[in-house]
């Protein structure tokens, strides 16, 4: 029995080497695919003020009264929280709850489902507080939250953005400007990526691509015109950030104080794209 057994396993190891030196070859240099990602950021570019984030209502239990973060932000109100952290999801910048333990069915120690009602009495105290439903207290839509601003590394991925910001007085005009021109930069940015030949996108091996503009608007708000300051590499990109305020073409009630001595007023914007096409490593003959 043990001869046979012998011979047996001496035929299947033989088997294996002579199948691996012909397939293995073929199965290393097979053709992979890189998932399609586009990441869609906009943010004003101020050299001399900072970065403007969206305002973005957060629990009270992340705030904190000081920080030693030196990373500070410019938005509505002046915010200190207890760690940064920026949402995984991209989109406009807006908080948002997750599905309270309300709505999962749990068993109570009776056998009965388990309810909002029953919940409260049933739950040990420190579980009848979760991060979910503190977020409903502040009446947040549910589902994911996003972020539309292109943040440092240093500032760790969570389940809400929150910032240390400071109070910029012009806040609410650059929050009109992104929901004028959003939606008509990424709209843009997806129909370049459809019509452009994918051998295009070779040439930026990072996969990032940066648009730089200064725009100019009279005092009423109305486009006077758009600077390219810095190109991506992509004429399609630059061109859905400049068509973007071409398009929006009125930004309603402008602060008098942003008024130059030429009369206009300057904002200055960064678009990022960040975009990795389908790579196909061709096998060896």
């Amino acid at each position: 029995m043990r001869v046979l057994q012998g011979i047996l396993l001496s035929l299947l190891i033989h088997f294996l080497f002579v199948w691996g030196a012909q397939y293995a070859p073929l199965l290393a240099h097979r053709p992979e695919s890189k998932a399609i990602t586009v990441e869609i950021l906009d943010r004003p570019f101020q050299n001399e003020t900072g970065t403007i984030v969206r305002e973005s209502l957060i629990p009270e239990k992340l705030k904190a009264q000081e920080s030693e973060d030196p990373l500070k932000f410019l938005s509505r109100q002046t915010q200190r929280v207890r760690q940064q952290t920026r949402a995984l999801i991209n989109g406009m910048t807006q908080n948002r709850a997750a599905q309270a333990p309300s709505q999962t069915k749990k068993a109570r120690p009776d056998g009965n489902p388990m309810n909002q009602k029953n919940f409260d009495a049933f739950a040990p105290a420190y579980q009848k507080k979760p991060a979910a439903m503190a977020a409903q207290d502040l009446q947040l839509e549910q589902g994911l939250s996003t972020i539309g601003e292109a943040l440092p590394q240093e500032v760790a991925v969570g389940s809400f953005t929150a910032l240390n910001t400071d109070r910029y007085l012009y806040y609410s005009f650059y929050a009109r400007i992104e929901e004028l021109i959003r939606f008509r930069w990424e709209t843009a940015v997806r129909n370049a990526i459809d019509t452009t030949p994918p051998d295009r996108f070779g040439s930026n091996i990072r996969g990032l691509w940066n648009t730089q503009i200064e725009v100019w608007l009279k005092p009423s708000g109305e486009l006077h015109s758009v600077h390219l300051m810095k190109e991506s590499g992509l004429k399609a990109f630059d061109q859905s950030a400049i068509q973007s305020f071409i398009q929006a073409r009125v930004f309603p009630n402008p602060p008098k104080e942003m008024v130059e001595s030429d009369g206009l007023i300057h904002v200055k914007y960064a678009f990022q794209v960040t975009y990795s096409p389908k790579v196909l490593v061709k096998s060896r003959q």
